[in-house]
């Protein structure tokens, strides 16, 4: 399983030529075009950012935050558990950009982004992002979260390849404040006390030339996390990817992915060695695209395991530049890390189990299309069966903490829209509506996820200084976990929610601008992950400065 950080990476690439969409560059105004798209709002760890694709289309306004927390659409199955970000905008390549924004509110202790991109000079492009976030407990005993992470980016253009370099560092601190015996066991504060480290860096050397018969991606990637309870874990990958055509219409894909990784939970030690190999032909048409070939997964670890799968991908353009049908079929191993999901559940019980989830089958088909260069939408349906799905489950035995279950046999049928407003004069909207009927096998229910979510935005210039923007996310009923309190099969169901936030900014000098933003205006009280409330109303404001 790829890391969300690498994924963040490489979408951030493939967004770049939607940013130069008119060109926005130009007289020097590089950095304020980029201003929104380089400073994100404040991202609260355990809120459920739900990382939703948007249509690849080109934009008339450049600075959007929805871009941010969005991959462009391409047909992909989504993942089972709903991804959290990282709080920080991946780097965009090759522009001029120097910035930083300070601000705070309530519940946010703090809010401090800067960032420094001197774009592409002689061959060479750098970067550095550094965000800060803060909350204050307020609301909650011991809820006090702190994050840092700092992002760093090199890339040196020579002939016809490109050597690139990136760094990150992401460091949190904070209680594992859902037991309840902390406002009452002094002795417990400083043993639940949290902090980690994750740091995750690469190399690569990639092909850059677009007439050659033969492409080449070469990368190796180093990750490691840590935390205060003598946590660790380290994993060492290679990554080759080849294409070489071998006629007009028809080409080769090799990709490999070797992975070392070793966990240690206090003296307890596990090496793991995770290979995949996925050779693949490719036919090209006109208006179709059709992919064929086979997956090799071999891992190595607690247990040991090899699966070969298929991999069969159609894509057709019905109506050229307006209409495209779909479809996959695949399967096959992914393997997973405490380095991802530490982030997406940071209450997590570092004792996990780690094993790669084997995917039976994943299969789907999609439509997607744009209607007048106005609304751009896709639809999509889906079904998998999974072994060793893995559940966040909170234990009742250790209040706060969560374990991670693997459930036998889990198979998810799902659909989705998404849809995106382009090219309107005064306004950008977009987003995404999903339903997954989740059925478990060995496991009572996949606790934390529901069944619907839904999530959309709205931007509006009513002048040209004054940015509005309307946010809404809604996740339905879903089961947290076990009460013992009750019996001992006594489920906990939380009802649905919707969090609405709004947001202002308005730019009242060339380089200068004010934002306010405020989330859950209705002032809602429910959880993301069990026994752990999210803040009610909160509302912070600050100022946006470019150099």
């Amino acid at each position: 399983m790829k890391t969300q950080l690498f994924l963040h990476l490489l979408l951030g690439t493939l967004l770049f030529p939607v940013i130069y969409a008119q060109d926005p560059f130009k007289k020097g105004e590089d950095s304020l075009a980029v201003e929104n798209v380089r400073i994100e709002s404040m991202r609260v760890q355990e809120k459920p950012e739900l990382n939703l694709p948007q249509p690849d289309n080109k934009f008339v306004k450049p600075d959007l935050n929805f871009k941010d927390r969005f991959a462009p659409l391409q047909f992909a199955l989504p993942q089972a558990s709903v991804l959290i970000p990282p709080p920080l905008t991946s780097p965009l390549q090759d522009y001029s950009s120097r910035s930083f924004r300070v601000g705070g509110g309530r519940f946010a202790t703090t809010v401090a982004d800067f960032s420094w991109h001197n774009g592409r000079n002689k061959n060479v492009g750098w970067g550095i992002d550094a965000h800060h976030r803060g909350m204050a407990k307020g609301f909650q005993p011991y809820a006090e979260f702190l994050s840092h992470q700092v992002n760093g980016h090199l890339n040196w253009y020579k002939n016809r390849f490109v050597l690139g370099v990136v760094s990150e560092f992401n460091q949190a601190d904070y209680h594992h404040y859902g037991d309840p015996l902390l406002a009452i066991v002094l002795g417990q504060q400083l043993r639940t006390r949290r902090n980690w480290v994750r740091m995750n860096s690469a190399v690569s050397l990639k092909s850059n030339d677009p007439g050659a018969n033969t492409s080449y991606l070469g990368e190796i990637r180093f990750r490691i996390w840590n935390d205060n309870l003598q946590s660790q874990e380290t994993n060492v990958s290679l990554k080759a990817e080849i294409d070489s055509r071998l006629k007009d219409n028809l080409s080769i894909q090799v990709a490999y992915e070797g992975i070392l990784g070793n966990y240690r939970y206090t003296t307890l030690s596990q090496g793991s060695f995770f290979n995949h190999l996925k050779p693949v032909l490719r036919w090209k048409k006109d208006r179709a695209d059709l992919k064929g070939g086979l997956g090799l997964n071999v891992y190595s670890a607690q247990i040991q395991q090899t699966a070969v799968y298929p991999y069969l991908l159609a894509r057709y353009e019905l109506l050229k530049d307006r209409m495209e049908v779909g479809g996959e079929l695949t399967g096959g191993m992914q393997y997973q890390m405490i380095f991802n999901w530490i982030q997406e559940n940071p209450y997590l019980d570092t004792l996990s189990t780690i094993l790669p989830a084997l995917d039976k089958y994943r299969a789907g088909v999609y439509v997607s299309g744009k209607w007048a260069k106005i609304l751009s939408w896709k639809v999509s349906a889906y079904t998998r069966k999974t072994d060793r799905q893995a559940v966040y489950y909170s234990m009742p035995d250790r209040k706060g903490y969560f374990t991670v279950l693997y459930d036998t046999g889990f198979v998810q049928n799902g659909v989705r829209l998404d849809f995106q407003l382009n090219q309107m004069k005064d306004f950008e909207a977009g987003g995404s509506i999903i339903y997954n009927d989740n059925q478990t096998g060995t496991v009572a229910k996949f606790f934390h996820q529901p069944a619907f979510r839904s999530e959309f935005f709205l931007s509006w210039w009513p002048v040209s200084k004054l940015k509005l923007t309307l946010r809404n996310y809604t996740f339905g009923r879903r089961y947290m976990g076990l009460d013992p309190a009750l019996s001992p099969d006594a489920l906990v169901q939380a009802p649905a929610f919707s969090d609405l936030g709004i947001g202002a900014e308005y730019r009242f000098y060339k380089r200068f601008s004010l934002f306010l933003e405020a989330n859950n205006l209705a002032d809602q009280s429910y959880e993301r992950w069990y026994s752990y409330p999210e803040r009610p109303l909160d509302f912070r404001g600050g100022l946006s400065v470019v150099f």
